[in-house]
């Protein structure tokens, strides 16, 4: 079982749990299950495929970025819920606040009853209450503030609410993917996801190299040092355009080596050597 904060197709570490959760009901045989809270039941979102199930944090207000007290304990119940219901005997996340801490609190509940799932938390980042960027506070979403801020730039546009299949029609349509990555203190950054999106199109990329990024990269070529000027981003947009045929064919060989098969058998590795460590609070990394 997962837990994500937005249904399967909202969000690239939703979409992360999505493809795990359908290779490992293809490799177990049973149904998985995705616990989310930000959605509506029946959200069209919702259609993950066969062998997954999407549950909802049912009753709640409205909540566009972090979990305050209540949100976290309707989370916890319906986890709990689920996880007792079905037998779980793993629950996955993909955040690490709130999320690690309410998934072992769930485990923890359910030791009680005589049932311990492994908790396996799959990301090194950590969300942070309000909004990272103080130009960007205030009403409206963080893309329509960014859509303010920059409307006077005339080569630039910014899109929003659009859905995940013209999202990837739009990565289709470009020659290179830019992700340039600020160090943000108590922040780590964490698998770059939207990354391997543009690669698997055949869309090179440059990213910063920070966090958990550069593991979705093929190495240096696509990398550059958080402290470059804009400068050094220029230059290395051109470089890549220049060679944007050969870029194009390593990025999609580089994002053809990531399966979902291989994800979840991993996954079912973890889980097997969590097994083992039961009664131990020393953390497998």
């Amino acid at each position: 079982m997962t837990l994500s904060k937005y249904p399967p197709y909202r969000c690239g570490h939703a979409k992360q749990a999505l493809w795990n959760n359908r290779a490992l009901a293809l490799l177990t045989g049973q149904e998985q299950h995705q616990v989310t809270y930000c959605g509506l039941t029946n959200d069209p979102a919702d259609e993950a495929g066969p062998g997954v199930r999407v549950h909802h944090v049912a009753n709640v207000r409205a909540n566009p970025r972090n979990a305050d007290g209540q949100l976290a304990r309707a989370i916890s119940a319906e986890l709990y819920r689920v996880a007792a219901a079905k037998d779980v005997d793993a629950i996955l996340t993909y955040y690490i606040d709130p999320h690690a801490a309410i998934a072992n609190r769930v485990a923890s509940a359910m030791g009680l009853v005589g049932k311990r799932p492994v908790v396996i938390h799959s990301i090194g980042g950590r969300g942070r209450s309000g909004s990272r960027d103080p130009q960007h506070r205030g009403a409206g979403s963080l893309g329509e503030s960014l859509a303010t801020s920059t409307a006077h730039l005339a080569n630039l546009k910014v899109l929003c609410g659009i859905d995940y299949q013209e999202a990837q029609c739009l990565r289709a349509t470009c020659a290179v993917g830019v992700f340039p990555t600020r160090i943000i203190q108590g922040f780590v950054e964490t698998f770059c996801i939207s990354a391997l999106e543009y690669q698997a199109l055949g869309a090179p990329v440059l990213a910063t190299a920070v966090g958990g990024v550069p593991e979705a990269t093929p190495g240096e070529s696509a990398l550059i040092r958080p402290d470059s000027p804009v400068g050094a981003w220029w230059n290395r947009l051109t470089d890549v355009l220049t060679c944007q045929a050969a870029h194009a064919e390593v990025a999609a060989t580089f994002a053809a080596s990531f399966t979902s098969d291989r994800s979840a058998a991993r996954i079912l590795d973890i889980a097997a050597l969590g097994a083992q460590r039961r009664g131990t609070f020393v953390p497998l990394t």
